[in-house]
């Protein structure tokens, strides 16, 4: 019999109901898991960036994208995820779709923030005044400025788009058949709580080692590129 051994130097984590290395089992879960918070990070930073920067100097744009905001905000994200996970299915593409639908525009509300603060600063406006692009100003003088602040931003949105991949999955909402994640690990060894709890365990460990690790080399990140940590 293979299935439900203790931790081995074979099974370092043991095995499951099934016989599968949970192992294996939660190193391809965790692999999905940071490629699917990866990936929703960078095109929501892209897009947040992107148009965050150009919200903060213009004006029209600012009168309709506030609106935008305004709603998007106040309808729970969970909420809006869980329903469209259930309307478009189960799928790493829908998945990601699902998460980044709508927290792009948090990220461009921050930037615009970000920028509102920066802008009106003597050296952008002289800059100005000699004849600079709004593009050359956001890209020369504002953006650089900011790397540390993205930075902290984005070692809190990876963690997070890893926990709500896991919930979703938890949830049955998130990869479809034959896709492992932390999230459908989780589920998948639930029921076995009672009799072998380290099943359980472990993968919520990892996850949580995970997240704190994402999170503290962020800081770091964002800590290094501040200039005023090299003053």
């Amino acid at each position: 019999k293979t299935h439900f051994l203790s931790p081995s130097f074979v099974y370092p984590f043991g095995t499951d109901d099934v016989g599968n290395s949970v192992f294996d089992v939660v190193w391809s879960g965790t692999k999905n898991s940071l490629i699917i918070g990866l990936v929703c990070t960078a095109i929501n930073m892209f897009l947040g960036i992107l148009i965050g920067s150009i919200w903060g100097f213009s004006k029209k744009l600012d009168k309709y994208l506030i609106e935008v905001y305004n709603v998007v905000s106040n309808v729970p994200f969970l909420l809006l995820a869980m329903i469209l996970s259930y309307v478009l299915g189960a799928g790493f593409k829908s998945l990601i779709f699902t998460m980044c639908v709508t927290d792009w525009i948090f990220v461009a509300y921050f930037i615009r923030t970000q920028v509102m603060i920066i802008r009106d600063r003597e050296y952008n406006l002289a800059s100005k005044c000699l004849g600079t692009s709004t593009w050359t100003i956001i890209t020369k003088n504002i953006l650089p400025y900011l790397i540390s602040v993205i930075m902290t931003y984005i070692s809190r949105e990876i963690p997070s788009f890893i926990s709500y991949e896991v919930f979703l999955s938890y949830m049955g909402l998130g990869l479809g058949y034959g896709q492992a994640s932390l999230g459908k690990t989780i589920s998948q060894y639930t029921s076995h709580m009672r009799g072998h709890p380290h099943l359980f365990w472990i993968p919520v460990g990892v996850l949580a080692i995970v997240s704190i690790s994402l999170y503290v080399i962020g800081q770091r990140l964002a800590d290094a590129a501040d200039p005023r940590t090299h003053m």
